[in-house]
């Protein structure tokens, strides 16, 4: 039962992200936006979406293909991330821009 409950869940986030953001087109495994990764959690970052002053901006912040990043805490949605050796916090509208 419980399963089944975290699967609705984890389809309707997704259903609205697609909707946010159009298909996700990635080849070579299963991926997944970061703000969709635990606390706690580590990955490589595959991908980043949206606009190019977005892909920018997280680009500075040290978001860049290949980065492993880690999720040190998730308050309300937003995330506080380790990337590079940095903490830094992003609201999940941007944190939904990177894919893992």
């Amino acid at each position: 039962m419980t399963n089944c409950w975290i699967s609705t869940v984890i389809l309707h986030n997704l259903h609205k992200l697609h909707n946010q953001m159009g298909t996700i087109r990635c080849t070579g495994g299963d991926f997944m936006p970061l703000t969709m990764a635990g606390k706690g959690s580590s990955f490589a970052v595959k991908k980043i979406t949206g606009k190019d002053d977005t892909k920018r901006f997280l680009a500075n912040l040290g978001f860049i293909e290949g980065v492993v990043v880690s999720v040190v805490t998730e308050l309300g949605g937003n995330l506080i991330i380790n990337v590079k050796g940095t903490r830094v916090a992003l609201d999940k509208s941007l944190a939904g821009r990177i894919i893992v």
